[in-house]
């Protein structure tokens, strides 16, 4: 009997944590979000419409069509398919900058944000669930992260997010996601 109300607790307890990340991963989307959008930056975002524009002559012939150009093509496949339909919707949105820049910048967030509750979800099963909170959300809210993806506009993310994948595939002991 004592030990179903402590493990009810415990429950308990792990909801509202759960919450609390959720609610936090809310915030640091719109935060990063709002920093995207405020802060124009045409260094390597130039590189990712280029390559964008270039995929609308053709998927298939990307890095013989787009490496001719002033920015070659040195990303893996991957990251084309969403470049794809960011080339479809540019044409609407190149007037105003600060939409361009969200458009370019949202894939990094978006994978940020994925990475953080993955981080949550790898390590509420291995340590304290508390701890895996304060993990995660000591990812989604580092400065430098925010300045990579929101600011600059890199895709590091994409590739961590791909890696906690695989670590979630193995430590949940299905290989195949």
């Amino acid at each position: 009997m004592v030990e179903t109300s402590i493990s009810k607790a415990r429950k308990e307890k792990q909801k509202y944590i759960t919450y609390f990340v959720f609610i936090v991963l809310v915030f640091a989307t719109i935060l990063k979000l709002c920093a995207a959008a405020s802060f124009v930056n045409w260094f390597d975002t130039q590189w990712y419409l280029s390559w964008a524009q270039g995929l609308q002559s053709g998927f298939f012939n990307a890095y013989t069509h787009v490496s001719t150009t002033q920015y070659p093509l040195d990303y893996p496949p991957l990251y084309l398919y969403p470049l794809y339909y960011i080339g479809k919707l540019y044409p609407m949105l190149r007037s105003y900058d600060p939409f361009v820049m969200l458009l370019i910048k949202s894939l990094p967030i978006v994978f940020d944000v994925g990475g953080s509750a993955l981080i949550y979800l790898l390590f509420k099963r291995r340590i304290s669930c508390e701890l895996a909170a304060v993990l995660s959300i000591t990812y989604v809210l580092n400065p430098a992260v925010m300045y990579n993806s929101s600011y600059w506009g890199q895709t590091d993310s994409i590739l961590l997010f791909i890696v906690l994948c695989g670590f979630f595939a193995f430590e949940t002991k299905k290989p195949i996601l």
